[in-house]
C-alpha cells in the first residue's frame, strides 16, 4: 500500500506573496489494519489446525483409533490360528478352542460396549491383548474385569487412562469354565475348603441346548456383575 504525504517545509515571503514549499514523500508499508487482520486470520488458521489434529474427530484421535483397530485384527488373526492349532492338535475336537495356556484358562470374550481394564493402585484401562489385563495363575491370581459405557468412559477412550472409582461404569469379572471340590468338613458346620480348578473350552452345563433353555452358542465362560455405575 503506498500512501502520498506531504510535509510542510517553511513558508517563504516572496513578491509580496506567502509561498509555501512541500516536500512530498512517499510510505511503502503494511498499516496497522491490516497487520491486525493478519494476525487474526492466522490465530483462526491455528485454531482450525489445532481442532483437526486433536479434535474428538480429529487426526491423533483417528490414528490411535486406527492403531487399536490394527492390533485387535492381530490379535485375532493370533486367536485363530491358535484355535485351528488346537483343532489339529485335538482330531478335530473344537470344545478346547479359547483356552489360554500361558494364563491358565478360557480367554475372557468381550462383548461390545465392555471396556477392559486392570487395578495396580488404581483402575486402569488397557486392550484386549494388554499382558496386565488378567492371569489366573496360582502365582498371580489377577482376574479379568471390565467396565461399560454407562460411566465417564466408553470405548474410544485411550488405552492408559486411569479411572477414579466414582467414574467406573459398571462392573463385570469373567468367569471361565471350572471344576470344584469340596476338601474338607463336607456336610460339616465348620469351615471347609474348596478347590477350583480352572477347565479347557466348554462344558455340558455351558453348550448351546437353545430347547431347554440353554444358551445361543457354546461358552467357555460367563460374565459376573460386581456392582453398577
Amino acid at each position: 500500500m503506498i500512501k502520498d504525504t506531504f510535509n510542510l517545509i517553511n513558508i517563504r515571503k516572496k513578491n509580496g506573496e506567502f509561498k509555501m514549499r512541500y516536500n512530498r514523500k512517499s510510505n511503502e508499508g503494511i498499516t496497522l489494519i491490516a497487520l491486525v487482520i493478519t494476525v487474526i486470520v492466522l490465530i483462526i488458521l491455528a485454531g482450525v489446525a489445532i481442532s483437526m489434529l486433536s479434535g474428538d474427530n480429529g487426526i491423533l484421535r483417528k490414528a490411535a483409533e486406527a492403531k487399536e483397530k490394527t492390533e485387535q485384527v492381530a490379535k485375532n488373526e493370533a486367536s485363530d490360528l491358535a484355535d485351528l492349532e488346537t483343532i489339529i492338535e485335538n482330531e478335530g475336537d473344537t470344545s478346547l478352542i479359547g483356552f489360554n495356556e500361558s494364563k491358565g484358562v478360557n480367554s475372557p470374550e468381550l462383548d461390545e460396549g465392555m471396556i477392559p481394564e486392570y487395578k495396580d493402585g488404581k483402575w486402569t484401562i488397557c486392550s484386549e491383548t494388554d499382558e496386565e489385563w488378567y492371569n489366573y495363575t496360582e502365582e498371580d491370581k489377577q482376574w479379568a474385569n471390565v467396565m461399560l459405557c454407562d460411566g465417564k468412559y466408553d470405548e474410544t477412550t485411550p488405552v492408559g487412562t486411569e479411572v477414579a472409582t466414582d467414574d467406573l461404569g459398571s462392573m463385570f469379572v469373567w468367569i471361565p469354565r471350572y471344576a470344584y471340590q469340596i476338601t474338607s468338613n463336607y456336610h460339616s458346620n465348620s469351615t471347609g475348603e474348596i478347590e477350583v480348578t480352572f477347565l479347557k473350552g466348554t462344558h455340558p452345563a455351558f453348550t448351546n441346548n437353545v430347547e431347554v433353555g440353554g444358551w445361543s452358542k457354546n461358552l467357555t465362560g460367563i460374565w459376573v456383575a460386581k456392582f453398577e455405575a
